[in-house]
């Protein structure tokens, strides 16, 4: 069994290799292996030399990403910045779980629809974290159940 119809060959003249995982070249539409992808590689004809590089330096000392505050910042600049404030300048916005006695980050925020605080996936349930029901998201909750159950035998 031959297997002639899967993959590309590299368009560079000189390789012509059969690459199973080839590269497209965003600037020329072309297709290269590996050794070839990068634009400098294959002497692209169509390198775009405006593109924004949107790589994310890493901080050599703290090991930390050290994200651009914008698109024209320069990285060099920054990481500079970053290495004068003694790696203190990045801050990690991560919620915390409200549920009595845990301390769990949450990643992916859950709002518990009682209640409104943020919780972890383990404690998701009312009962799980203590929950002091709140009459305004009560109200809006069962509003939004009347809107739906409307809205239902408006369609069926």
């Amino acid at each position: 069994m031959e297997l002639l119809d899967v993959g590309k060959h590299c368009n560079l003249i000189s390789c012509r290799q059969l690459d199973f995982l080839p590269f497209k070249c965003a600037d020329c539409r072309y297709s290269f292996c590996q050794e070839h992808s990068h634009p400098d590689e294959h002497n692209c004809q169509n390198k775009n030399a405006t593109r924004i590089d949107i790589r994310i330096p890493t901080c050599q000392t703290c090991n930390k990403p050290v994200p651009l505050r914008s698109r024209t910042e320069d990285p060099e600049k920054r990481m500079a910045d970053h290495l004068a404030s003694h790696c203190t300048d990045i801050k990690v916005d991560h919620k915390v779980c409200t549920a009595p006695n845990c301390r769990t980050k949450i990643l992916v925020p859950i709002a518990c629809s009682s209640c409104g605080k943020q919780v972890c996936v383990k404690h998701r349930w009312p009962k799980e974290h203590n929950c002091q029901p709140q009459p305004k998201i009560l109200k809006a909750v069962a509003d939004s159940k009347k809107m739906l159950k409307a809205y239902r035998a408006l369609v069926y």
